[in-house]
């Protein structure tokens, strides 16, 4: 029974399709009576009176992890509307007991009343943007018992009421219990044989049963035992005992479900540390020991190589990024490593990480001796903890974000201080009598760039950091140079490379880089300050992120030849072009490390940017046309005829062919632009965000050095903005994921238009003013707009699943652009990594 917007089922007043499901059409409709939004599912036939009344026993369900069944009509049901996504694996296990948990205390509950469910799926559980899990379509469950006798498979909902909908039906054949395959007769260990599932599912990713067609998959479900290896130890044993084929053997009661989990392996599952666990009962604590004793030589060390995956619940910094490099101990015993929660030290022989901060900054680095960890924190200041068990101690101010530290033999603190993209990165030293920082002196050859990722050599005053030119960030080299009485003295530039490069004494004495996304290491004579002729490979697949103001690669390595390393390849990303339903339609220019993308008004070109440079690319084209250095991001403007340019405390503006002069608008005294400025609606301002806030500055009638209006100021947190095409509008994130619109420029109240899973979504205005785009971790979200005067605005739904954040996006970007009707979505789409949320340790990897 197709519904359009506006028709009415008795009080219930169609507001928009939701989509389809087993049951028929779903849709979003308002409670007129009760002022609510309500779910409706419309069914194309009319339900028996047998089925209303067992649909109106399970309506008295009421438990906060069950969606609640408010009405029934004569071929609709009337249930809460729920907001959110169904759960997805794989999830660390303690987040997919959370939710087995909820979904265990839903079907309780319906089971002490005698209703089964007999359709649980992934598809019918949402979890709310508070974390909280609903069990859907408890209405088309049916008591235990009608006329009499047990019901049977034959009743199933979703073969019954929709059997054409193959897709349906395979989806609800990967979790049915074998009596349910066979025909036979089912009741509540059904719904335990499906909840097996699904928890198997949340922790490996992927169903137990599988097959390419529906005879396969009960084939499967009927004769094969599911891969209980590929789970974690704790719930090896409750898994055995939901998925048994024979529901006499099968757990009886939902909730006696965990008493089944293996508390003897919650210490080894929190960790997740295999083959690490091998790698301990191969050699030993005291092997590990021996191996590091100062006498021992490299040859007559054991080689090999061990996987440290992020315990349960926390999740590695993203890699490419300053502070995701896992930091060995100079004496090779422990590991220092950034993940959500903090700063954490892990020792080789433990199987415990120890937290060291709970705030993450750019940077964490050891001394020289293994005693202590240096770590900035976010705060403006460097902290350090002495080990095993010190408290924080503020060491110095930092005068920038850090981009990458080291502490010398003598305590003196080498560190590169980042203060944004209108400023070069430079040196400081901090000393143990003073600290305070003070800028290392550089020969003027080294003047104009950035300085970053410092690292002393041990035994002296030498260190390496890698320079990037502010006139060409592609000619970046990596330097030697010696510390002495605050200057850089004596810089020897030793190869060119766009990421920093590490140094260890083993193997006589060896630089260590990423080309190419693999690691080689090469001889360094210190005495003659010069390369040897031959690299050696080290390891492959090395992630790092090349350029975006970071430079950086994850690896590093301890005096002993020990390397540590996050997998993956060179950060980069590709403008991707898809239609409505995330089919890709094609790519625009090479690829690059992209920030930015702007869509030009005929639509046939591309604006694309990363943190040090500028393109224009057609659509559909791999040719890119470059644009000039030392303006941060571009935009259009005169309907496309002209570009204008924001950096440096200055407007400019070109002509959108990419030649001809760059002249300068407007000069105002405030720091850089952060984002792509855009003139307003009556084309007599620039709006721009500045370090003080989104900003207005007039183009005429007001002095060169005349400061920006701040109209929001920074403290607002206003994030990832984009305005209405009458500019009267403003739709952006806040630190707290939720989106909001509100008045601009005039002040006004915001509200409230969607809930996100991150912080950092994105959100796009499309040109008709119909609708805002925006992402929601990998998924392009839609919002429609209705407009009367003011915006009105329809509930969020999702297009397709599918993107991948590129690596190096910040608040202060742009990667989605749409056309003005809505049918072209362009996405900067970062590259495919393997699995980032592991450290490989390989002892002996420089001999």
């Amino acid at each position: 029974m197709p519904l359009s917007v506006g028709d009415k089922l008795g009080p219930y007043e169609i507001v928009a399709p939701i989509g389809k499901g087993g049951m028929g059409e779903v849709y979003r409709a308002r409670d007129v009576r009760l002022g609510r939004d309500v779910a409706i599912k419309a069914s194309q036939e009319r339900f028996s009176d047998r089925f209303e009344r067992e649909a109106r026993a399970v309506a008295a369900l009421n438990h906060p992890n069950i969606c609640q069944l408010y009405d029934v009509g004569t071929n609709y049901l009337v249930m809460e509307l729920i907001e959110g996504e169904s759960p997805k694996g794989p999830l660390p296990v303690e987040q997919a007991l959370e939710y087995a948990r909820q979904i265990s205390d839903a079907l309780e509950a319906a089971h002490e009343k005698g209703i089964v469910h007999r359709d649980l799926k992934p598809a019918n559980i949402k979890v709310t943007p508070e974390g909280r899990v609903k069990v859907l379509d408890f209405g088309l469950a049916k008591t235990s018992q009608h006329d009499g006798q047990p019901y049977s498979a034959e009743d199933s909902p979703t073969f019954t009421i929709n059997a054409t909908q193959a897709g349906v039906i395979l989806g609800t054949a990967a979790y049915m219990s074998p009596e349910q395959a066979r025909g036979k007769n089912v009741d509540k260990r059904t719904d335990i044989w499906a909840f097996g599932v699904i928890l198997y599912e949340l922790v490996v990713g992927e169903r137990p049963f599988k097959g390419d067609d529906l005879t396969e998959i009960l084939a499967s479900v009927v004769k094969e035992a599911p891969d209980l290896l590929k789970v974690p130890l704790k719930i090896r044993r409750l898994l055995a005992k939901c998925l048994e084929k024979d529901p006499r053997k099968r757990l009886r009661d939902i909730g006696d479900a965990w008493g089944f989990l293996n508390e003897s392996a919650v210490i080894a599952d929190r960790t997740r540390i295999w083959p690490w666990a091998a790698a301990v009962g191969v050699l030993g604590i005291a092997a590990l020991v021996g191996w590091l004793r100062p006498g021992s030589t490299t040859t007559d060390r054991p080689s090999m190589t061990f996987s440290i995956v992020a315990p349960s619940g926390i999740t590695l910094a993203e890699a490419g990024t300053p502070m995701s490099a896992p930091e060995l101990s100079p004496d090779g015993s422990a590991l220092l490593f950034a993940a959500t929660g903090g700063i954490y030290v892990r020792r080789l022989d433990s199987l415990e990480p120890r937290l060291v901060s709970g705030r993450l900054g750019t940077a964490q680095f050891w001394s020289q001796d293994s005693a202590n960890v240096a770590f900035d924190a976010n705060s403006g200041q460097l902290t350090r903890v002495r080990l095993p068990s010190g408290a924080p101690e503020v060491i110095s101010s930092l005068p920038g974000n850090p981009r990458g530290g080291s502490w010398g033999d003598a305590g003196i603190v080498l560190i590169s201080a980042f203060q944004g993209l209108s400023f070069p990165a430079f040196l400081s030293v901090i000393t143990a009598t003073e600290g305070n920082p003070h800028p290392v002196e550089m020969p003027m050859s080294l003047k104009q760039g950035s300085c970053y990722y410092p690292e002393f050599l041990p035994g002296g005053q030498d260190f390496l950091f890698v320079f990037v030119p502010s006139a060409d960030s592609n000619h970046s080299a990596v330097y030697l140079s010696t510390l002495r009485d605050g200057k850089a003295v004596d810089p020897v530039l030793l190869f060119q490379s766009p990421t920093a490069a590490r140094y260890t004494p083993a193997g006589g004495g060896r630089i260590l880089f990423v080309r190419n996304d693999n690691l080689y290491s090469q001889k360094l004579n210190r005495q003659t300050r010069k390369l040897g002729s031959e690299s050696e490979l080290v390891v492959e697949g090395v992630a790092s992120q090349p350029s975006m103001a970071t430079h950086h690669a994850d690896f590093s390595v301890a005096h002993n030849g020990t390397v540590a390393w996050r997998p993956g390849k060179a950060a980069g990303s590709q403008v991707v072009e898809f239609d409505r339903s995330g089919n890709q339609l094609g790519t625009s220019g090479p690829s690059d490390q992209y920030t930015h993308l702007a869509l030009s008004p005929d639509e046939k070109q591309l604006l694309v940017s990363s943190w040090e440079a500028n393109w224009l690319v057609q659509v559909g084209r791999s040719g890119r046309l470059a644009l000039p250095n030392g303006i941060h991001w571009f935009n259009w403007f005169e309907a496309g005829s002209r570009l204008i340019g924001g950096g440096n405390g200055a407007f400019v503006e070109m002509s959108a062919s990419g030649s001809g002069e760059v002249r300068e608008l407007r000069k105002f005294a405030s720091a850089g632009l952060l984002v792509p400025p855009r003139i307003s609606y009556d084309g007599k301002q620039v709006i721009a965000q500045t370090d003080r806030g989104v900003a207005l500055v007039p183009l005429g009638g007001a002095s060169e050095g005349t400061e920006p209006n701040v109209v929001i100021p920074s403290s607002d947190q206003v994030h990832s903005r984009s305005f209405s095409p009458d500019d009267r509008w403003l739709v952006y994130n806040t630190g707290d994921k939720g989106m909001y619109v509100r008045p601009f420029p005039d002040p006004g109240p915001r509200r409230q238009v969607a809930t996100t899973g991150a912080r950092l979504s994105f959100p796009l205005w499309r040109k008709d003013g119909k609708e805002i785009l925006y992402t929601d971790r990998d998924s392009l979200m839609s919002i429609p707009v209705q407009w009367n005067g003011t915006p009105t605005f329809g509930a969020p739904r999702k297009l397709f699943s599918g993107l991948r954040k590129a690596a190096g996006l910040t608040a202060d970007c742009n990667p989605l652009a749409v056309s003005q009707d809505g049918s072209r979505i362009f996405w900067i789409q970062g590259v495919e990594q393997p699995d980032s949320n592991v450290i490989h340790v390989k002892i002996g990897a420089v001999r």
